[in-house]
């Protein structure tokens, strides 16, 4: 379950990367990357679609942990009976 968000943490970074490996290249200059940052999801529905769509990627994994713990902790009180 774990390296599902590594590889997605891997993909961000080397992303991130090229993009500031173009702009280096092209001569915009890396800071302009880091100026934008915060312009990347502009529109009110951009914002609203980027958490609707980690919530599709985070959910149901809360979902299997909870699961997980319950059933470890009803797993000893039924073998004592």
């Amino acid at each position: 379950m774990l390296r599902k968000y590594v590889v997605i943490l891997s993909l961000a970074i080397s992303s991130y990367a090229y993009l500031v490996l173009m702009d280096v290249i092209t001569g915009i200059g890396w800071q302009s990357s880091f100026v934008n940052a915060p312009y990347q999801l502009f529109a009110l529905s951009e914002k609203i679609m980027a958490l609707v769509l980690l919530g599709f990627l985070v959910v149901p994994d809360i979902y299997t942990v909870i699961r997980a713990r319950k059933n470890k902790s009803q797993s000893p009180a039924d073998s004592s009976s």
